[in-house]
């Protein structure tokens, strides 16, 4: 009978329970919260992969979530207005199932960020940066000593404006510490880096707390570790001729074989997919392998002719954390979600990247429950509590 009972459980009635009303039950009971963790189930209900789309010349608008075509998972939406939190709240990064996100676009004189987990819907604010600020450039979350029950994380906030482009200006937030500390880094001691070097550019993000940015050749990504603070060079495939720096874009993969990357290039004939087998010691060299290559004009399924004005339209931005088979390209009606293996395309927003640039974030949510950790040493009252009788709470360090 016990047994039946729990697969009735599983199959039939926490599904349909929304993440927060599960999470308590299980604290009420051990066998609910067996039944939460049992991995069948756990990887069904808790996993969730996509991207984030975040607008970046609109510090208004809040982005949206971007799944494959096949996804058929529950529904993944940024805590917006419904939990107190201003229209403006916008996405900046992404790791370990938790966003770093602020509310409107960060300057010198509102840089405030929180952590969240848009599945459970618990958040978590940070510390005022305090002090000079520069316009913060990006910020990197970084998830550290992660598991199923207790890790850190960390916020590195890459200042826009760097000192005679001597130094990086960092801001580093560690939850162990519940503190920010300013760093510098020192471009001096990385002779490695292209004499033209160009940080002005918005960098890629990837899930490991790496930014990446793409010189103007689109020859090489220099890129920053967060977790080691330091930065290094990758040399990217060759440039086709009539090939565009402005029209590329790289991710990373995470595997059994360790990180490696994929990159993706559109000019004016084809769309091409690189993947980079190997990787040296320093990760300075990758092994590139085309992978994927297809005309601009069978992707749209048009003539040459008919073609011509969209072959400068289209743009990839951005990789599926977890469906290799899946590019997201940017068209003027939308992102679309191109399949290498079938070469099929499917809308999946009708965001303009042309007429309003945007900023992608790989996202994996774990097949368990992702708690926030409590902010040592944090005695502000960061966030105001819910009505009582309302459907949802606010987490406080």
């Amino acid at each position: 009978m016990d047994v039946l009972c729990d697969t009735l459980l599983l199959e039939e009635i926490l599904p349909r329970l929304p993440p927060k009303p599960l999470l308590r039950l299980s604290a009420t009971s051990r066998r609910y919260n067996v039944l939460a963790r049992c991995p069948s189930f756990a990887a069904r209900y808790w996993r969730r992969a996509g991207v984030f789309l975040q607008p970046a010349s609109e510090p208004h608008k809040a982005g949206v979530f971007l799944t494959a075509p096949s996804y058929q998972g529950a529904e993944l939406v940024l805590p917006g207005p419904e939990d107190d939190l201003a229209e403006d709240g916008i996405v900046h990064s992404a790791a370990g199932g938790l966003l770093l996100c602020s509310r409107g676009h960060p300057t010198r004189l509102t840089a405030r960020y929180y952590v969240c987990n848009p599945v459970t819907r618990q958040r978590v604010a940070l510390p005022e940066l305090g002090g000079l600020c520069y316009n913060p450039q990006c910020g990197l979350l970084t998830v550290v000593a992660g598991d199923a029950t207790r890790f850190q994380f960390q916020v590195v906030v890459i200042e826009e404006s760097q000192f005679e482009d001597t130094f990086l200006r960092l801001k580093v937030f560690s939850s162990d510490t519940g503190r920010w500390n300013a760093k510098h880094l020192w471009l001096s001691s990385y002779p490695s880096l292209p004499f033209e070097h160009d940080f002005r550019r918005r960098p890629v993000l990837g899930p490991s707390g790496a930014a990446y940015w793409i010189q103007r050749d689109g020859g090489e990504a220099i890129v920053y570790d967060s977790t080691s603070n330091t930065l290094r060079v990758i040399h990217l495939p060759p440039v086709s001729a009539g090939g565009s720096g402005h029209c590329i874009c790289i991710g990373e993969r995470h595997g059994s074989r360790g990180l490696r990357y994929r990159f993706a290039r559109a000019d004016s004939a084809a769309l091409e997919v690189w993947d980079s087998e190997t990787v040296d010691d320093d990760h300075a060299h990758a092994a590139w392998v085309l992978a994927h290559r297809v005309a601009i004009a069978e992707l749209l399924g048009q003539s040459s002719d008919e073609a011509a004005w969209h072959r400068r339209r289209i743009k990839p931005v951005g990789f599926h954390p977890t469906d290799v088979d899946v590019v997201f390209l940017a068209l003027p009606s939308g992102v679309l979600a191109y399949s290498v293996e079938h070469g099929t395309m499917d809308l999946r927003c009708t965001l303009n990247c042309f007429a309003a640039p945007a900023d992608v974030f790989p996202y994996v949510h774990p097949p368990y429950p992702v708690q926030i950790p409590a902010i040592q040493n944090l005695t502000l009252e960061l966030l105001p509590r819910k009505r009582k009788g309302d459907d949802d709470t606010y987490s406080k360090s």
